[in-house]
């Protein structure tokens, strides 16, 4: 809007130019953005992945040892409930 005050319209560039050059414009831009999404998506599962495997330990169980099941009780996950011990 203040471009617009001072004289320097920003849509006077987009009335000057085609419909075609301004959808490849439009394009290269949703491409770039693109690109510049999934790059952080990518860095966001890794960090994600790293901070997760900090706090997880690998669990082994013997025979003979007690366990608790994680029981669905409906379609719900949130709704499961813990169930036993039970000897594995």
């Amino acid at each position: 809007m203040r471009d617009t005050w001072t004289g320097r319209d920003p849509m006077v560039e987009w009335k000057n130019m085609s419909t075609v050059e301004y959808m490849e414009q439009l394009n290269d831009r949703k491409e770039s953005i693109h690109k510049i999404a999934q790059e952080n998506t990518e860095r966001s599962q890794v960090k994600m992945k790293k901070d997760y495997d900090k706090k997880s330990t690998v669990r082994t169980l013997e025979p003979g040892d007690l366990a608790l099941i994680l029981m669905p009780t409906s379609g719900n996950k949130i709704l499961a409930v813990w169930d036993g011990p039970y000897k594995v």
